[in-house]
């Protein structure tokens, strides 16, 4: 993307960490100004049934699944509302 001329961040951000996601919230302002576009969807799986997975790999994947798209809405969707920045959805008669 970058060899296209596009201005890239790279950030290895762990998504269940709200620390993690508060310090890319930082890194992607400190770098672009404001927040576009949000694509929320990381997500895990054990690859076995849940009765087979041990807690902490049921722990693992609600963190990332659940408690992930959570902090990033968090701290994401405020910055985009106050910028009013976003396409919002509209209903057509």
């Amino acid at each position: 993307m970058k060899a296209g001329g596009a201005d890239i961040l790279t950030v290895v951000t762990d998504v269940s960490k709200i620390e993690d996601i508060q310090s890319l919230t930082s890194k992607t302002i400190d770098t672009f100004g404001k927040v576009n576009l949000l694509f929320n969807n990381a997500g895990v799986a054990t690859g076995t049934s849940i009765w087979e997975s041990s807690i902490n790999d049921c722990n693992w994947v609600v963190g990332v699944n659940l408690w992930g798209v959570i902090h990033c809405i968090h701290e994401f969707v405020p910055i985009m509302l106050r910028s009013q920045q976003f396409i919002t959805s509209q209903t057509y008669v």
